[in-house]
């Protein structure tokens, strides 16, 4: 494990009291699980809180405009922004 998963499960176990589940992707007729990142329903909930939250419109705006892949799935790989040590999530 390099230092960057450390981080990812050091900030997943703060947040979340346990380091168990994984973001699920589908891909190339497998299923990926990426266990640094949040679970596909905590993501959801994430992305519809700064969707919603007063403060946060404009910032999912630019990430959604933006071609960096922070909230979107893209070659079996979850959205960046679902890491847990994402510095897009940090913001």
């Amino acid at each position: 494990m390099n230092i960057a998963e450390k981080l990812d499960f050091a900030i997943k176990l703060h947040e979340r009291k346990t380091i168990a589940g994984a973001y699920v992707v589908p891909y190339k007729g497998g299923v990926l699980h990426k266990t640094t990142y949040m679970m596909n329903k905590e993501w959801e909930a994430f992305e519809e809180y700064m969707k919603e939250n007063q403060f946060q419109p404009t910032a999912y705006a630019e990430y959604i405009d933006g071609d960096g892949g922070e909230l979107t799935e893209r070659y079996g790989h979850p959205p960046k922004m679902a890491s847990f040590g994402s510095s897009s999530r940090m913001i």
